[in-house]
């Protein structure tokens, strides 16, 4: 298994993003570190990357979906949740979780389209790839 590098990114483009590399079992391999990401990718070398962002920016939910929607979630998803949703659905990214076998509910994350581009410019233009 190997390391893990995490990085949090910051509310802002101006304040500074956080990173900590942990070991398979979650291990610290060191201090947090903070500053821009370039200053992160040096530390992924070898590691997988996870990214947290800003919980006031992701909307966690779980829409009822049939159970039979299967390899179609994708698509059902957004629609269920359509009516819950201020912005269009077009211009939103919808990240689907795994759901317990006897539940009809998924758990979804919900972001802003142009965010998560703007999050997955930045990172890839400093080397970051995230999992």
């Amino acid at each position: 298994m190997a390391d893990w590098l995490l990085i949090r990114l910051p509310r802002t483009a101006e304040q500074p993003a956080t990173w900590l590399t942990v070991d398979p079992r979650g291990n610290p391999s060191g201090p947090p570190q903070s500053g821009p990401l370039s200053l992160a990718a040096p530390r992924a070398a070898g590691r997988r990357i996870c990214v947290l962002v800003p919980g006031t920016d992701v909307l966690l939910t779980e829409p009822e979906v049939p159970m039979k929607a299967g390899t179609k979630l994708q698509q059902v998803v957004p629609f269920a949740l359509e009516e819950q949703l201020a912005d269009d659905i077009d211009d939103l990214h919808f990240a689907i979780g795994k759901r317990a076998a006897d539940s009809a509910r998924t758990p979804v994350a919900v972001i802003q389209r142009a965010l998560m581009d703007e999050w997955l410019t930045s990172l890839r233009a400093n080397g970051l790839e995230p999992e």
